[in-house]
């Protein structure tokens, strides 16, 4: 039987009775950075390393490779890395005493066992989704200089990582706020005079350290590479074939399988016009449609693919530049890169493609400590807790979401829900495994999800449209 809900209106705002006794606001606190983060004795070292020889090697004898000039010029631009700086960046990046709410980090978006993506179409937000796919971060620093960001309207690295910080729907918050928190830890002094030689942050050292940080993340170890430095002798039938489907077909976009600058030339992926999002058109007119073409490293770890996230696997996105290229797309700059309809890959070339594209995996990446989070967290930054194994769908939740849990022993589940602040909204109860909630008056915006059978807890974000 569902618990009845007695709405009591008082001069102060509303207070929610459950059977006649005051129901207090829940306590929402995510793991933040309240905690000492765990960092090694001796600074590691995050100045860049020697590129493989084979990234500057002729392209016609090996079909991969950057032109020398473009090598160099990119090569050489990544002396400026601090050790110090970097190891605060680390820090900033995965604490989220940066978020409004300190609830969420840059971390959240960007997970480093996903070569810091997060594996959704579109990333949750403050107060809703984002627009975009979240970029992953790889070789981010080299593999391009500018125009960065899917729809290239942010021209360095310093921009791109300012443009989430006061986003009021990302980390979005008051600097000032920030600032104070960072003052009142027990780390952030210390952190910024070994990196600034002064203990107070600031806005502009807070994004440079991010910046040393995301600059220093390079993946130059996936079996690829080994094996170009070796001539592809270990390479196999199906990955050998793919190399050269990919040099012959793909290669004008994506050198050495890393990502360009935006280019009206090169940006062109045969996806159908969508009004909402013109993509570079948004600061150049000249560019409307067009998209920036990220790295492909670590391709088989980013999914869902593309800026809207609308292909769920490399299988999908062969198939879509095979037979699903638009022609309307693909003549809008008067420049056909690509083939009409596709590429027309039959089945064991789609096969071998995505064999290929497979080996830019460099898991020494994702398992890098030096790039890894520094905080000991038992839970999640989008989860408290787990113990019920809450899943929803959808989430977000428009009409109605389905919300799953375990109880095998049809135990009394009681479920409720609290806003953002804390303040609670609804309470149920149920025998079963799932329950459906119904928008019923929810204005869009962030919820809490609270579920208890008997000393079991857990508690989930959900976000409302």
């Amino acid at each position: 039987m569902k618990t009845k809900l007695l709405l009591i209106l008082l001069p102060v705002g509303l207070v929610f009775l459950i059977n006649s006794t005051i129901y207090q606001p829940l306590e929402i606190k995510m793991t933040a950075g309240g905690d000492r983060p765990n960092l090694p004795a001796i600074v590691d070292d995050y100045s860049f390393p020697e590129f493989p020889k084979h990234y500057s090697a002729n392209r016609d004898s090996l079909d991969i490779g950057y032109p020398g000039a473009l090598f160099n010029d990119r090569k050489d631009s990544l002396d400026f890395i601090h050790n110090q700086k970097a190891t605060l960046g680390r820090v900033l990046f995965y604490d989220n005493i940066l978020s409004t709410n300190q609830d969420i980090s840059c971390a959240t978006c960007h997970e480093q066992q996903k070569s810091f993506t997060d594996g959704r179409d579109f990333s949750e937000g403050v107060s809703g989704l984002t627009k975009r796919n979240s970029l992953h971060l790889n070789d981010i620093a080299w593999d391009t200089h500018f125009n960065y960001s899917w729809d290239g309207s942010q021209g360095t690295l310093h921009d791109m990582i300012s443009l989430p910080l006061n986003d009021e729907n990302e980390i979005g918050i008051d600097m000032d706020i920030v600032i104070d928190r960072m003052w009142n830890t027990n780390y952030y002094p210390a952190l910024f005079q070994g990196a600034y030689q002064h203990p107070i942050a600031t806005e502009e050292r807070i994004i440079d350290a991010l910046v040393h940080f995301i600059a220093s993340m390079h993946s130059f170890n996936s079996w690829f590479d080994q094996q170009a430095a070796v001539g592809f002798e270990n390479f196999s039938a199906y990955q050998y074939i793919g190399k050269k489907l990919f040099s012959d077909n793909c290669a004008s976009c994506h050198f050495q399988g890393n990502g360009d600058y935006i280019s009206e030339r090169s940006n062109q992926n045969g996806l159908d016009l969508d009004i909402d999002d013109i993509g570079a058109g948004v600061w150049d007119t000249t560019k409307t449609y067009l998209f920036r073409k990220p790295s492909i490293k670590n391709i088989a770890l980013t999914g869902p693919y593309m800026h809207d996230g609308r292909f769920a696997t490399l299988e999908e996105v062969i198939d879509h530049y095979s037979e699903g290229i638009k022609e309307s797309l693909n003549d809008l700059q008067g420049w056909p890169i690509l083939p009409e309809g596709g590429f027309n890959f039959d089945n064991q070339e789609k096969i071998a493609l995505k064999a290929f594209l497979e080996s830019l995996t460099d898991t020494s990446f994702i398992e890098n400590p030096k790039w890894s989070d520094p905080f000991c967290r038992t839970t999640n930054t989008n989860e408290l807790e787990s113990d019920l194994n809450i899943t929803f769908a959808p989430n977000p939740l428009i009409d109605y979401s389905v919300i799953h849990f375990e109880n095998p022993e049809n135990q009394t589940v009681s479920i409720s829900t609290f806003t953002q602040s804390g303040q609670p909204l609804y309470q149920d109860t149920t025998t079963g495994n799932s329950f459906t909630l119904a928008k019923r008056g929810l204005i869009a915006g962030i919820y809490f999800i609270h579920l208890r059978l008997g000393e079991r807890t857990s508690i989930k974000k959900l976000i409302v449209e």
